[in-house]
């Protein structure tokens, strides 16, 4: 339960019968956590009306963190409320339009509500004046992309002093003198802020979300405003129990495995030549296993060279002259359908004056017989042009002639790509030069260097995931393609070295691996079943010492050196300086350091 007590916030206990001597003495409440802290000054509570002492309470849920501002609390003045709304996985304001700010008084049920416009992303402001004094709990309702939110902060205290009267103002003001906290007089002593951290289940709500409030921060915090911390943006993450396994960190490179390269060589000397109907390959393309990539025209020497070039030559006056036959047998066969054309035509004539009586039957007869003539011409000349053009198409090309002579096709043995070229089509090539490159990096191979003394603590069997220097912190698994051996330590120890390699087969369909490509392997070593464990980017070296900075309260840090275990590269174990439940900065630590270096604690200057 919250309350505000001289000028401050802080966790009403739940047995307050049994902290009544703790009070009498002077001394403050218990605060919730683990750690003493004194804050080594005096305090004076009296309360002036003219006096404002800042307060503030946060509240974190699984993915949201609400920060309120608030002075002293009195009832029948206006009071000034700011608030900032964070996402957790972010680090950055939330935007969400306006706020639904509600005041709800636990004895009676009354209610104060306000709709308070964003003054910029995550940041909102209002003022209201409570009718009565005693316990309020706020709750803020938003409206975000992913749906309707509410944040709940109990027990607000809000005092009487004389602003109003009535039964609650009676009793609220008893139940302060009970506690023996006048808040009208100065209570003119000092008090050691010795904080008993035992049990923090009041900082706990029944639905997990957790909360702290001003009065938990001790004199040596950091102040970071929410202002500063959404530029970076900063990023906290809680510490937590589970199990966690020890991982080494070995360089690595990636290799081809013996069946995803292959280099295509000349299988004799001679002429290299395209794929019969196709073109030549070129680089980048995808070919298939047993696909032609290209042919060799051996090479021709002494007589076998001269027969040939003069074949080449008798080949070209053949198809010239048959070339020659065919247009004269062409203009033949044309000359012949003309008179074909011309005695059918006189033939017409005179069988139509013979019908007429102008004309004889000789001459009908005499132009039959030139007709038929002339059909016998057109039919010779029609023959001899089908022969000559038979004889042509017959007639092989020289191109023909090459393929003829040509000894092997190159195949490619694999699927893949082609990576390289080393001829083009024409090119003189020898018999054994290496002509084309295919590579499949489907699957790859991952060759680690394990320093021979971390060889025996890798766990059985062998597991391990990657890293890219792309992506720092990122953990990439590995996926054995069926039916290759299982990754293996190789039994002896590099000489040069003092290494022992590792070796992984994994798929590599996302083409995420390049061959030849350096990396970080993350080995298994032990596990731990039940480990306090921190993201591994919470942590900064001071002169050797592994540090966080725990958020205490929306702006308030303190620096903790801890004692770490094992570690995954994400997550590293906490042995002492953390509690479970620890909210530690992930993101933007370092200028959570240079703030304190520069002497940004409790005082500091803080405008909003």
């Amino acid at each position: 339960m919250i309350s505000t007590l001289m000028g401050r916030t802080s966790v009403r206990p739940l047995f307050l019968a049994a902290l009544l001597p703790l009070f009498i003495a002077g001394c403050s409440l218990p605060k919730v956590t683990e750690h003493t802290h004194d804050h080594g000054h005096d305090h004076d509570h009296g309360h002036e009306h003219g006096e404002e002492e800042e307060s503030s309470v946060t509240l974190w849920t699984d993915q949201l963190e609400g920060h309120v501002e608030f002075g002293h609390l009195d009832a029948g003045t206006p009071q000034e409320f700011t608030l900032h709304i964070t996402r957790l996985d972010s680090g950055l304001p939330v935007d969400a339009g306006d706020a639904v700010l509600q005041w709800k008084k636990e004895s009676d049920g009354s209610t104060l509500d306000v709709r308070v416009p964003a003054v910029r992303p995550g940041n909102y402001k209002t003022t209201v004046t409570f009718p009565a004094p005693g316990h309020w709990d706020l709750t803020v309702k938003l409206s975000l992309a992913d749906g309707e939110v509410q944040l709940i902060f109990p027990d607000l205290d809000i005092h009487d002093h004389g602003h109003t009267d009535g039964p609650d103002a009676v009793h609220d003001h008893a139940h302060d003198q009970e506690e023996g906290h006048d808040h009208d007089h100065d209570h003119g002593e000092d008090h050691d802020h010795d904080h008993d951290h035992g049990d923090d289940s009041d900082h706990v709500h029944a639905d997990g979300t957790v909360y702290a409030s001003s009065e938990d921060v001790p004199g040596n915090a950091i102040f970071f405003s929410k202002e500063q911390q959404w530029v970076l943006p900063l990023v906290t993450a809680q510490a937590f129990r589970g199990g966690l396994v020890e991982r080494y960190r070995i360089p690595a490179t990636v290799q081809e495995t013996p069946h995803s390269r292959a280099a295509l060589t000349a299988p004799l000397s001679g002429r290299l030549l395209p794929p019969e109907g196709g073109s030549f390959p070129g680089i980048g393309e995808e070919v298939e296993e047993g696909q032609v990539l290209a042919g060799v025209l051996p090479t021709l020497q002494g007589g076998e060279a001269l027969a040939r070039e003069s074949n080449i030559h008798s080949l070209q006056g053949q198809r010239t002259e048959l070339a020659v036959q065919a247009a004269q047998a062409r203009g033949d066969a044309e000359r012949a359908r003309a008179l074909v054309q011309q005695h059918a035509s006189a033939l017409d004539r005179a069988e139509r004056l013979q019908v007429a009586k102008a004309g004889s039957q000789r001459e009908v007869e005499e132009q039959r017989s030139a007709l038929a003539s002339a059909q016998a011409l057109l039919r010779e000349a029609e023959q001899t042009e089908a022969q000559v053009r038979k004889a042509l198409a017959a007639l092989p090309t020289l191109e023909s002639r090459e393929e003829e002579g040509v000894a092997a096709w190159i195949r490619s043995p694999i699927t893949g790509r082609i990576t390289r070229l080393a001829a083009g089509p024409g090119t003189q090539v020898d018999g054994g030069q290496m002509l084309i490159e295919v590579v499949n990096a489907d699957e790859v191979l991952i060759e680690g260097q394990v320093p021979e003394v971390l060889a025996p603590a890798l766990s059985r069997p062998l597991h391990a995931c990657y890293e890219l220097p792309a992506f720092p912190g990122e953990l990439f698994e590995m996926e054995a393609p069926e039916g290759e051996r299982e990754p293996w330590l190789q039994p002896q120890v590099k000489e040069e070295s003092r290494t022992v390699p590792l070796i992984f087969y994994t798929r590599n369909q996302e083409e995420r691996l390049r061959i030849g490509m350096t990396l970080t392997l993350l080995a298994d070593g032990k596990k731990e079943e039940d480990a306090l464990q921190i993201p591994h980017s919470a942590l900064v070296d001071e002169n050797g010492i592994p540090t966080v900075y725990v958020m205490l309260t929306g702006e308030h840090f303190q620096k903790r050196p801890i004692r770490t275990g094992i570690s995954d590269g994400v997550m590293t174990e906490v042995l002492d300086g953390l509690q479970e439940g620890d909210r530690v900065v992930v993101r933007g630590a370092y200028a959570v350091r240079l703030a304190g270096l520069a002497g940004g604690g409790v005082g500091s200057a803080h405008v909003h």
